[in-house]
């Protein structure tokens, strides 16, 4: 394709009705996200403001914005339990790597973005960006060229050939067209980087990423120092051509969308905003309430001198007291609050975390906390089945730009919701019973194989199957073991 030298920002700046509903709200998420001085700069967008309250007084609250990061542990929380085992990613069936195959995927494992990001931590990256923002972008690409190479082997010397990842959150992904079954055919990425210098004032850029079915484009445009883009303003072309999936027919990029039920943060989003206002008023009515003004009741004029050591002197007659408020609404803000942190750790599935000591002994008990943590761990297996299948998906199209044709088989990210030593003390007492069925035997032993390897390699794990399905029945079993008991008895009663 024939890229246009110039292209007018306002045509390649062009937003997704998608983008344009949800990018709002996509930002504001993130700052509950970060929490600490990120929201603290955009705290008069998220404080209520009430009707024609002052300026000053609304100025002053801001100043006293506080927040409990709840949205950032609960978060946290998955991103840490998802990887506390990293997965085990090999080649699928036999094949064995070595040699320069083995060496490479060593290395992209613990390094895929050329930024000494681990293939661990980058998918870490990426549940953050599914859970935030309910979608996550992969390009897989080979770096950028630097020059020309004499041959194919100083090329793949230089590392020109090794794959890298580039992970694109949905803020930036602002346009985009897919087909009838929902697979992309173009996407453009919008990236701002500010540029420092020695001794100059920063430059800030644009960057449109454009990918279609065969080819890539990227524009690029120096933003004002005002930062106004005026209508008239173009982005020059930068780079251009073909990219290493054109002959295939698909984009680069992988696209990674989870359902609406998995969107967590979309669950917490407004329980979050309610218990952001409810802290921020009952900190602001106590401040008030602790910092109360005198009122002095007289039908003289009065002009007391007020110190924190002298003393005032008033007419006689008069009256003096404190606007201190009786504190009746406290009590409820308070109880508001506490449900609101239950609220949004209700979302997340973690319940357990908003249990505080004031909670019943029963509610304490090491089996509740279990049972309320059991929804959690349904979760962890979504999202654990969801991040195997993305990294076998990544792992194959960086195996194909590399041209070994190596699939790759993706295990662990399993959490199992009862112990195994549970699933094998039933699967004794099942034993016992002593069904008369070989077929329930056999999968009562498979059983016990899926609880005590739970992240074993598939591969393995059916061998371990055929073995069993192979083997004769436990009467079977238990008859040669008394015949061979019973061979050294025969001989020497024949020897007698």
């Amino acid at each position: 394709m024939n890229f246009q030298q110039q292209i007018a920002v306002k045509n390649i700046d062009l937003k997704h009705p998608e983008w344009v509903c949800y990018a709002p709200f996509w930002d504001r998420m993130a700052l509950l996200y970060d929490g600490g001085v990120d929201i603290l700069k955009s705290a008069a967008d998220f404080l209520m403001k009430r009707p024609k309250e002052q300026a000053d007084v609304f100025a002053s609250r801001v100043d006293r914005f506080t927040y409990h990061n709840h949205v950032g542990t609960s978060i946290d929380y998955y991103l840490a339990a998802i990887f506390e085992k990293p997965p085990q990613i090999e080649p699928s069936g036999d094949r064995k790597l070595a040699g320069k195959d083995r060496d490479f995927y060593y290395k992209f494992s613990e390094d895929c973005d050329a930024k000494n990001t681990s293939l661990v931590d980058k998918f870490r990256e990426i549940l953050k960006s599914l859970i935030l923002y309910r979608k996550a972008y992969i390009l897989v690409d080979l770096p950028p060229k630097l020059g020309d190479h004499a041959s194919l082997g100083a090329e793949e010397t230089s590392g020109q050939l090794d794959p890298l990842l580039v992970l694109y959150d949905p803020r930036q992904a602002i346009n985009w067209q897919c087909d009838k079954i929902g697979r992309l055919e173009w996407i453009i990425f919008k990236v701002r980087t500010v540029e420092t210098r020695p001794m100059k004032k920063p430059v800030v850029s644009d960057r449109w990423y454009y990918f279609d079915k065969t080819d890539f484009a990227v524009y690029y445009m120096e933003v004002p120092e005002n930062g106004v883009i005026e209508d008239d303003s173009v982005a020059e072309l930068e780079d251009s051509g073909r990219h290493p999936f054109s002959e295939q027919g698909m984009l680069p990029v992988i696209q990674l969308e989870i359902p609406n039920g998995l969107w967590l943060m979309n669950r917490a989003y407004l329980p979050a905003i309610d218990h952001l206002n409810t802290e921020n008023v009952l900190s602001w009515a106590l401040t008030m309430a602790a910092l109360a003004m005198p009122v002095i009741i007289s039908d003289a004029q009065v002009t007391p001198t007020l110190t924190e050591a002298g003393f005032i002197q008033l007419p006689i007659g008069s009256s003096y007291a404190w606007t201190e408020p009786a504190g009746t609404s406290f009590e409820h803000l308070a109880r508001r609050e506490h449900s609101l942190v239950e609220h949004i750790f209700r979302a997340f599935y973690l319940v357990a975390q908003a249990r505080t000591t004031d909670a019943t002994p029963a509610q304490q008990s090491g089996y509740s906390k279990e049972q309320d943590m059991a929804p959690a761990k349904k979760m962890l297996n979504l999202f654990g089945d969801l991040i195997r299948a993305s990294i076998g998906a990544v792992m194959n199209r960086v195996s194909f730009l590399r041209g070994d044709k190596t699939e790759w088989s993706v295990t662990g990210l399993e959490f199992p919701e009862e112990s195994p030593q549970g699933d094998v003390d039933m699967i004794t007492s099942a034993m016992a019973l002593n069904i008369p069925s070989d077929l329930v035997e056999k999968e009562l032993y498979k059983k016990v194989i899926d609880s005590l390897f739970p992240e074993i390699k598939r591969e393995l794990r059916d061998k371990m199957y055929t073995e069993i399905d192979a083997a004769e029945s436990r009467e079977k079993r238990a008859e040669a073991l008394m015949k061979a008991a019973a061979e050294p008895l025969g001989k020497m009663m024949e020897g007698v």
